[in-house]
């Protein structure tokens, strides 16, 4: 990925019609990624005190990951299992679902990624570092000195080939027993140090507000990172 993309002017929408167009051109709705969010926001909100600690954000994560090929599978959509990651492609784009901070789906707002992703997952989504634009890192990588440049490959994945898009979410809560999901899907183009997402050349604001509230009567939800396993990391 070129650096040259860190300048490159960011694209956020929210206006319904806008989001609309563009989402058609990914031969997306929104009405589909609301539905997707949806179910996994009922499944995350019906586990109980009786289940293991932290299974609610592994409920979300598996139900919005199936919930997204069953929804789309009309399309063409299929289950794609990635060097760890598990996405949803036509051939073309790939969805890959990922929780956000407080600062996902909010128009004048920065997200990033609720968690740090592994190197693998990075390269999948084709991420370059952006750290601190005034802070020029000094590496070396193949004898090559990386000012802030990625060492070319000459074996692109094919994964690599896709057009990859966040589903970028977050769960909040609306009064004691009510919670809701703020999301968009995003254009993930960079990543800092520490790992996080942190930069999108294009975010498409959904509007969740037709999701009704969820009710749950059970404990506040404690989440997990995703299933984003790194194979260096297991090895």
């Amino acid at each position: 990925m070129n650096n040259t993309e860190n300048v490159v002017e960011k694209l956020t929408l929210h206006e319904t019609s806008e989001v609309d167009y563009h989402l058609n051109h990914l031969d997306l709705t929104q009405d589909e990624l609301c539905l997707i969010l949806s179910k996994a926001l009922s499944k995350l909100l019906s586990a109980t005190s009786d289940d293991v600690k932290n299974a609610r954000g592994t409920l979300f994560f598996q139900e919005a990951v199936r919930s997204a090929r069953d929804i789309l599978r009309h399309k063409g959509f299929k289950s794609r299992y990635s060097q760890g990651l598990e996405l949803t492609e036509n051939g073309k784009i790939a969805i890959y679902v990922c929780s956000g901070n407080e600062h996902t789906g909010i128009v004048n707002a920065y997200p990033q990624s609720k968690n740090a992703k592994g190197e693998w997952t990075l390269d999948v989504l084709g991420l370059s570092l952006d750290n601190n634009l005034n802070q020029i890192q000094l590496d070396y990588e193949d004898n090559q000195i990386a000012f802030n440049f990625p060492v070319i490959d000459e074996k692109k994945d094919e994964e690599n080939e896709l057009d990859i898009w966040c589903l970028l979410h977050y769960v909040y809560q609306v009064s004691e027993f009510q919670w809701e999901v703020k999301a968009e899907l995003s254009k993930a183009t960079t990543h800092n140090s520490k790992n996080f997402i942190n930069g999108f050349s294009t975010r498409l604001i959904l509007n969740t507000k037709p999701i009704d509230p969820i009710t749950n009567l059970g404990m506040e939800p404690e989440f997990t990172p995703e299933i984003d396993i790194d194979i260096l990391k297991t090895g």
